[in-house]
């Protein structure tokens, strides 16, 4: 991620996740796993877990924390509402144009907290809104393989509100 001219030159960046689940009952699992991504401050693991639950016919729980966790309530075919909580930690390649002391990376880490409406438009087409405030927002330059946190120059650390509207295809799988 970052300028496109420096993608698969200086920009690519490898990682991955592995994630066991564990069914405990119908409508019930649980995972358990292991996130890692080569970012541009170096080398960035994350345990993982995660839950699947069908709480009735109307509300579900899932997610896989710390990356992210939605509550979903039904009103029917058409409607359904929740919340959602997000949390990520991104880096950016920077094109630094030759000068020796620039900083080559944009990080940001953000926390989102939000509720949401879906309207399904056909059985698969849904529109979706969200609005919602973000918490511990940091925004961030650096330079590629200095993780210490005290080495980044800090460009924001401001909260705000949030507003996203999309139109998704969904399948679902129960």
């Amino acid at each position: 991620m970052g300028e496109a001219s420096l993608q698969f030159s200086k920009g690519f960046q490898m990682g991955g996740a592995v994630l066991l689940t564990r069914k405990i009952r119908p409508g019930l699992k649980y995972q358990f796993g292991m996130y890692y991504n080569k970012e541009l401050f170096g080398n960035f693991f994350l345990p993982l877990l995660g839950i699947d639950w069908k709480i009735n016919d109307r509300m579900n729980l899932f997610g896989i924390l710390p990356g992210y966790l939605t509550y979903e309530h039904r009103l029917g075919k058409k409607f359904s509402w929740g919340a959602n909580f997000r949390t990520f930690t991104t880096t950016y390649r920077l094109e630094t144009h030759g000068t020796a002391y620039a900083d080559d990376y944009l990080r940001v880490q953000d926390n989102q907290l939000g509720i949401y409406t879906d309207f399904y438009i056909a059985p698969k087409i849904v529109l979706n809104v969200e609005a919602g405030h973000t918490a511990f927002r940091r925004i961030a330059t650096g330079i590629e393989g200095k993780s210490e946190r005290n080495t980044e120059n800090i460009l924001s650390e401001r909260d705000n509100l949030y507003f996203r509207a999309t139109l998704q295809y969904r399948l679902r799988f129960r």
